[in-house]
């Protein structure tokens, strides 16, 4: 009998599977980048609007924008596929 190791990541109602712990850190990272944008945006918007100046200021702590620009930087297609 073969057991096979699975990773799992649960990211708000989604649940994935990987077969390696280093693909599953890096959809949990990528995850957490998006959560952690969604939220400074949803701040500014429940003021009543979006302003850049809103938006600057309720960027959370260092460790939360690291998140954001590393999610940022995924949706960009990379170097060998342009």
């Amino acid at each position: 009998m073969t057991v096979q190791l699975m990773w799992v990541v649960e990211t708000g109602d989604t649940i994935k599977t990987f077969e390696n712990k280093c693909d599953a850190d890096a959809y949990a990272l990528e995850a957490e980048g998006k959560q952690a944008l969604l939220a400074a945006i949803y701040a500014c918007f429940s003021y009543g609007g979006f302003y850049e100046k809103d938006f600057l200021e309720s960027l959370p702590s260092s460790d939360e924008l690291q998140k954001i620009v590393s999610y940022l930087q995924s949706l960009l297609p990379k170097a060998d596929s342009v």
